[in-house]
């Protein structure tokens, strides 16, 4: 059955919704469907010019915030939807002649930056917040996220690499995020087991020492051991000082160099006093 060609428009227009994307109050609908679909399609990338070839996508532009955290986005990019803007723009993204109808989107970089980097000299590091990303397409949107992600986790290094083993003599290579946390999980509980047995070691040192002093006739005492924790004061700016409590002999008490010189001396007393006396006389019978 033929269908006839007037009920074949109504349908198409029934389909297209062309009462609705075509006219807005008897005035021309400027958004309609063909112009969604443009832009739904340069939103996700697909550019194309009107004679059919590729409309080129202008370079990502990144917005750096100055020294009170402030950034400026242009007109025509906005942050968590797309913003219509034209080619051949000063002020944002640029390229594209200015009769060309574009979009804008853009992207707020999380990870921190460095500026004035310098291992040598640290103190001239100067770490600022992440730039604002300006992007034309749902393509470069997530080019950006995709960088900062790396940038966050350093994706090149742990998907595969090499570390050298603690005394320098080999390599010790992984792959995967996966393999590498399972190896520190394992150099870890290692590391756990080393530390209880050391703290172990450590007390019974500590108790055999005292008893050696008790042993010896020695008066104990404690004492506090002065350590340096790496911190300043914020105001005066010295270092902050730990202290760790620690057995001494007490500082009145007489050394065993000391006692024993005593003897010695009381010893040659009377080797003295043995030698210099006359032998004695036998009695006559």
């Amino acid at each position: 059955m033929t269908i006839p060609q007037e009920l074949m428009l109504q349908e198409i227009h029934a389909c297209l919704g062309a009462g609705e994307f075509a006219y807005d109050n008897d005035k021309p609908y400027y958004m309609h469907m063909a112009r969604k679909l443009d832009k739904i399609a340069k939103a996700l990338g697909v550019a194309f010019n009107p004679d059919g070839s590729i409309m080129s996508v202008r370079k990502r532009v990144n917005i750096p915030y100055d020294d009170k955290g402030k950034a400026t986005i242009p007109d025509g990019w906005t942050r968590g939807q797309f913003a219509d803007n034209k080619g051949g723009s000063t002020t944002g993204q640029t390229g594209g002649l200015s009769t060309e109808e574009r979009l804008g989107i853009a992207y707020q970089n999380r990870c921190n930056r460095y500026e004035n980097f310098d291992d040598n000299d640290p103190e001239n590091n100067i770490m600022r917040k992440g730039d604002i990303v300006l992007c034309e397409n749902w393509m470069q949107y997530q080019e950006s996220y995709i960088d900062d992600l790396d940038k966050g986790l350093n994706w090149q290094e742990i998907g595969a690499g090499m570390l050298p083993s603690a005394d320098g003599s080999k390599i010790t290579s992984y792959e995967g995020l996966g393999t590498l946390l399972a190896e520190v999980a394992y150099m870890l509980s290692s590391l756990s087991s080393n530390i209880y047995q050391t703290h172990v070691l450590g007390l019974k040192t500590t108790n055999n020492t005292l008893e050696i002093l008790k042993a010896l006739g020695l008066p104990i005492d404690y004492s506090q051991m002065k350590i340096d924790i790496g911190e300043s004061d914020p105001v005066s700016g010295d270092n902050i000082q730990g202290y760790i409590e620690m057995p001494k002999v007490n500082p009145g008490a007489v050394s065993i160099h000391k006692r024993l010189m005593d003897v010695i001396t009381n010893i040659a007393i009377i080797n003295g006093a043995i030698l210099s006396s006359p032998p004695p006389v036998s009695p006559t019978p």
